[in-house]
């Protein structure tokens, strides 16, 4: 696979590949404007077919492709759709209307030996990290908006996304997102505290618009517009809207000067990632 270097303010990604005799699927990170949080590793676990499995992404040689190698009905679509299934997202392929996008019954997500009566938490785990752009950026708008200086920098967290089911019914009250980040610092007139409640919720939104964004096809079958027009006209569909800013994306991507010589990425091998699967 070759990758050309993008602007600083352009887009790159990271890649999940996977690979069987039948089928191909594929996970894009799309990376953000100049400050973006970095995945370090997904958990997942009761999820699907998937009793615990761990996907670290720091892993040495560091690569921006990671490819999942194994047999049919091995869990390597599994993996991916637990991946899509995690909340927050800057970006949608919904318009698209792909099948198998969308998990749109959360008693499928259940594994199969166990929906007769599931008591548990289906789980997904991402650790992300902050680098110290990221940093800089969450102190000076907390600062700004709520008169609060951070003192502790974090550099990596992780947010924890728990789905309850009580006799295999999805209990919506108990499943929740736990951000695992506490913002230390103080106030205006130097006491020292943690943030919590609204202000702490106020600062973590800062976070939410610079994750990298999932963007996961469980298939590469489109269907395109007969037209597409590059102006909106206010009367247009999610779909035509979605396949016009992919245009536009296209015809503003002016590669750097640098990027004339492609650049050729290695595929690193996940080895025993699907021990648990």
């Amino acid at each position: 696979m070759r990758r050309r270097r993008a602007n600083s303010g352009q887009r790159a990604c990271l890649c999940f590949t996977i690979t069987s005799h039948s089928a191909i699927a594929l996970v894009l990170r799309e990376c953000n404007e100049r400050h973006q949080v970095e995945f370090r590793y997904f958990e997942i676990e009761s999820f699907r077919g998937i009793n615990k499995v761990r996907l670290n992404l720091t892993s040495s040689p560091k690569s921006k492709v990671v490819a999942l190698v194994g047999l049919n009905e091995s869990g390597k679509t599994t993996v991916l759709e637990a991946i899509n299934h995690f909340s927050y997202k800057t970006e949608t392929l919904a318009p698209l209307e792909l099948a198998g996008y969308a998990i749109k019954d959360p008693h499928t997500l259940i594994p199969i030996a166990k929906r007769a009566n599931f008591n548990g938490v289906v789980s997904v785990k991402v650790g992300l990290a902050l680098d110290d752009s990221d940093w800089a950026k969450l102190r000076s708008q907390v600062l700004k908006e709520l008169g609060f200086k951070l003192t502790r920098k974090v550099r990596e967290f992780e947010i924890h996304q728990k789905i309850v089911f009580k006799n295999s019914k999805h209990d919506t009250a108990a499943s929740v997102n736990h951000w695992g980040i506490t913002l230390h610092g103080e106030t205006k007139d130097g006491k020292k505290k943690y943030l919590d409640g609204e202000e702490w919720q106020q600062a973590v939104a800062h976070l939410k618009p610079v994750m990298p964004s999932i963007l996961f096809f469980p298939n590469f079958l489109f269907e395109f517009p007969d037209r597409i027009y590059l102006e909106d006209s206010g009367q247009e569909d999610e779909k035509h809207a979605f396949y016009r800013l992919v245009l536009q994306d296209g015809r503003s991507f002016t590669p750097a000067p640098s990027s004339c010589e492609p650049e050729f990425v290695p595929v690193a091998e996940v080895a025993g990632f699907f021990q648990s699967v």
